[in-house]
């Protein structure tokens, strides 16, 4: 038992002892183990709490940045959609063809500037 407690951290020698002192073995009021102590103090542990809380605040802002990115690209593949239709609309003979395709880029680019216009501007 000595070997143990000469490897004790300071914070539960002070717990341990006052543990010891309640007389465990045959007091059945006593705390089952000294961590229950009031003694026992681990200050890791609060530095751990504001590191999680820390953590928890950089995940959100995390996940926010990574929404904001995702709307952005989804407008550019919009946009590049339109320069592609409109681009292929030229190479149709029906003039019909190249209207219905030149509407539809038309509503895409008016979705694409409706999206743009609603998403978070980017911080300078």
């Amino acid at each position: 038992m000595q070997l143990a407690e000469r490897r004790f951290r300071p914070e539960f020698a002070a717990a341990f002892d006052a543990w010891f002192a309640a007389d465990p073995a045959n007091d059945p009021a006593a705390p089952s183990d000294p961590t229950s102590m009031d003694q026992y103090r681990q200050p890791a542990k609060e530095r751990s709490a504001a590191l999680a809380s820390e953590a928890e605040a950089r995940f959100r802002d995390g996940v926010e940045t990574g929404d904001t990115a995702d709307q952005y690209v989804r407008i550019t593949v919009l946009l590049a959609s339109v320069l592609f239709i409109l681009g292929i609309s030229s190479q149709f003979r029906l003039r019909s063809a190249r209207v219905g395709l030149i509407s539809v880029g038309v509503v895409i680019l008016l979705y694409a500037v409706v999206l743009l216009a609603s998403a978070p501007k980017p911080p300078f």
